[in-house]
C-alpha cells in the first residue's frame, strides 16, 4: 500500500505525456519559490504552442504526443537545470525560475524558448511549423527591474495566482497579435471589466444598447469614398461608448455572437440601402469571426437580409482576418465559398499579422487585402514596415485582388500609399467611425476635398 501510495505520489506531481511537473507540482514548487526568495525574483512563463491542434487533426494523437515530448525536451535544454519545466494540460508549457536581482531577461528567456519551438522538426518527413506565444508573471525587487513608483503586493502571491497571472498575459498576447506579454495589474482590471459587462450584454441587446458606427474607406484612383465599414461600438448606459474588444470575444464563447452579427448586418444594410436610395452608391463591410464562419445558417441569413434591404450582392463585403479564416480552415473556405456564390465580395482583415502564405490565398475566394495598421502607421518611419506594405501592394497586384491600407493617419503615408499604387485607404486623416446620421455629409465632403489619382499626380509634377 504504501509502494503503490507513492506511485500515484509521483503520478499526480508528473505529466502523464511528457514526463515533466504537473499542474499541481509546478502550484507547489512556485509557493516554495516565493516562500523562501528573500531577494531574489521570481519569474513564471506559459508558453502557448500556436497551430498544435493542426498536428493532432493531421497526423493524430499518438504523433501529436511525440511532438509534446519533444517540445518538453527542447524546453528544458533552454533554460538552467534548477529551473521547473512542467506541463499545464494541452499545448501549453510553464517554466518556473527564481533568479538574483539583474540576472536575468527574462523577455530575452521568452523569446529563446519561442526559438526552441520553433526550430526545424520533421513529422513524417513533413517539416511542422510550429510557433509560440508565451504570458510573463514576475515578482520582483522594487528598484531592481520593476519602475520604482510601483505599489507593492497588497497581498502575498501563491503558485496558483502567478500561473493565473501568467496565463492572464498570455490571453492579452494573443489579444494584442504579440508573440510576448507580461502581466500587469490593468489586465485583471480589464478582465473584470469584461466580465461584468458580459453580465450586461443580454440587456444591451434588448434594449438596443448596442449601435452601429460607419468609418469611411477612400478608392486613391477616383478620390472618392467607395465604401464604408460597419463598426459596433456600445453605448453603454453607465459608461459612455465601449469599443467592441470588451465585450465581443467573451459574446463569442458564450453564443450571443449570432444575436449581434444579425444586429449588425441589418444595421449596415439599411444605412446602404438608405444611402443608395440617395444616389450615394456605397457598399458595406462587415466584420465575420470564427462562429459566424462555422454557422450553416450564414449564407441563408444574410440572402434574406439582402433581399430585404433591395441591396445588390456586390455592395455588401464581408471582412474576415487571417487567422480567423485558418481555425478551421475546410469550414472556414467552404463558407465563404458559399457567401461569394451570393455575389458578396470577401476581405482579408489585418493582413500581415497572422498566417500570411500564399497557400490560404490560392484557397479563400478573397477580393480585397486590408494591410493591418501596426505596418501602415510607421511606413514612413520604418523601412521594415514599409518593405511589408510594399510587398504586399506588389502581391496583391500579382493575384488580381484588391488591396486597402488601414490606420492612414496624416497626409504623407496617405501620399506614400498612392506612390506605391495602393488601391485604398482607411483611417482618421479621412474619417473616424461615426453614427449613420453623419455619414452622408462625411461622404460628400471627403469627395469634395479629395483629388483624384490623376490629378494627385498632376500636382506633384508641378512642384
Amino acid at each position: 500500500m504504501r509502494l503503490q501510495a507513492a506511485v500515484l505520489e509521483d503520478v499526480a506531481r508528473t505529466d502523464a505525456v511528457t514526463g515533466l511537473a504537473s499542474r499541481r507540482l509546478l502550484r507547489e514548487r512556485l509557493d516554495t519559490m516565493l516562500a523562501t526568495r528573500g531577494d531574489s525574483d521570481v519569474f513564471t512563463l506559459v508558453v502557448d504552442i500556436d497551430r498544435f491542434a493542426q498536428i493532432n487533426e493531421t497526423f493524430g494523437y499518438s504523433v501529436g504526443d511525440s511532438v509534446l515530448r519533444e517540445i518538453g525536451h527542447r524546453l528544458v535544454a533552454s533554460v538552467r537545470s534548477d529551473d521547473l519545466v512542467g506541463r499545464l494540460g494541452g499545448d501549453q508549457f510553464v517554466v518556473a525560475m527564481r533568479r538574483r536581482p539583474a540576472q536575468i531577461d527574462v523577455t530575452d528567456t521568452a523569446e529563446r524558448l519561442q526559438f526552441a519551438v520553433s526550430r526545424t522538426m520533421f513529422v513524417h518527413d513533413i517539416n511542422v511549423a510550429l510557433d509560440a506565444t508565451v504570458g510573463i508573471a514576475a515578482i520582483e525587487e522594487p528598484g531592481v527591474t520593476r519602475n520604482d513608483t510601483e505599489e507593492p503586493e497588497a497581498s502575498p502571491v501563491d503558485g496558483e495566482a502567478m500561473l493565473q497571472r501568467a496565463h492572464v498575459a498570455l490571453t492579452a498576447a494573443k489579444a494584442g497579435h504579440t508573440r510576448v506579454g507580461r502581466y500587469e495589474p490593468d489586465m485583471d482590471r480589464d478582465r473584470h471589466d469584461q466580465m461584468r459587462l458580459l453580465g450586461e450584454l443580454d440587456t444591451a441587446i434588448r434594449d438596443h444598447q448596442l449601435r452601429v458606427f460607419f468609418q469611411p474607406c477612400l478608392d486613391l484612383e477616383s478620390g472618392s469614398v467607395d465604401r464604408v465599414e460597419a463598426l459596433l461600438r456600445w453605448q453603454h448606459p453607465r459608461e459612455g461608448l465601449i469599443g467592441p474588444s470588451m465585450f465581443l470575444p467573451d459574446a463569442e464563447r458564450t453564443g450571443m455572437l449570432p444575436a449581434i452579427t444579425a444586429l449588425v448586418l441589418d444595421e449596415a444594410l439599411a444605412q446602404c440601402s438608405e444611402l443608395r436610395r440617395r444616389g450615394i452608391n456605397l457598399s458595406v463591410s462587415v466584420n465575420l469571426s470564427v462562429r459566424n464562419l462555422l454557422d450553416e445558417t450564414l449564407t441563408e441569413q444574410v440572402a434574406a437580409a439582402l433581399a430585404k434591404y433591395s441591396v445588390p450582392a456586390h455592395a455588401l463585403e464581408f471582412e474576415v482576418t487571417e487567422t480567423t479564416a485558418m481555425t478551421d480552415p475546410v469550414r472556414s473556405v467552404n463558407a465563404l465559398t458559399s457567401l461569394r456564390s451570393l455575389g458578396v465580395t470577401i476581405a482579408i482583415d489585418d493582413y500581415g499579422t497572422g498566417y500570411s502564405s500564399l497557400a490560404y490565398l490560392q484557397t479563400l475566394p478573397v477580393q480585397t487585402l486590408k494591410i493591418d495598421r501596426s505596418f501602415v502607421s510607421k511606413m514612413n518611419t520604418d523601412e521594415t514596415d514599409a518593405s511589408i506594405v510594399r510587398s504586399t501592394i506588389d502581391l496583391a497586384r500579382s493575384l488580381g485582388v484588391r488591396v486597402m491600407a488601414e490606420g492612414v493617419e496624416d497626409a504623407g503615408t496617405l501620399d506614400a500609399l498612392r506612390e506605391l499604387g495602393c488601391d485604398g485607404a482607411q483611417g482618421y486623416i479621412l474619417g473616424r467611425p461615426m453614427p449613420a446620421e453623419f455619414l452622408a455629409d462625411a461622404v460628400a465632403k471627403l469627395d469634395s476635398e479629395m483629388p483624384t489619382k490623376l490629378e494627385w499626380e498632376l500636382a506633384r509634377e508641378r512642384i
